[in-house]
């Protein structure tokens, strides 16, 4: 989720896994090696094994209609959360179409681009960031 041009953590996950890709913009999807020979999905998901990708600004809608609930099995978003408007909807959206026993792993750290991160995400100290990704 909140994918850009690389993404080390996802590749070393690949190998036989069906990936969905998420990003602003298909430009970065698509220099993102992980989801090399991905198909790209502006519309309805596609079946299979295959893996593919979608962009979406979950900033204008918090929602992931490309995905149905309890379909995904984990979600990760390295380094994406603070440039969230409204990280509590899109969490929420996560939780939606996650599988029971699902796994969500969020990870972020202090460094972003500060003109590009959400006010309410830079106005939060760090425990409060941990709070909201608790809640």
């Amino acid at each position: 989720m909140l994918s850009s041009y690389s993404n080390s953590v996802v590749t070393r996950f690949h190998s036989s896994a069906k990936l969905v890709g998420h990003g602003v913009n298909e430009e970065e999807l698509a220099a993102n090696p992980a989801f090399a020979g991905s198909s790209s999905s502006s519309s309805s998901s596609s079946g299979g094994s295959s893996s593919w990708t979608f962009t979406a600004d979950l900033n204008a809608s918090p929602r992931l209609p490309l995905l149905a609930s309890g379909s995904v099995a984990a979600v990760l978003c390295a380094n994406g959360i603070q440039y969230l408007t409204r990280p509590e909807w899109v969490l929420a959206e996560v939780a939606r179409v996650l599988a029971p026993g699902g796994v969500v792993v969020v990870a972020f750290s202090d460094a972003c681009w500060r003109e590009r991160a959400a006010a309410g995400w830079l106005g939060r100290s760090g425990p409060q960031r941990l709070q909201l990704m608790e809640e």
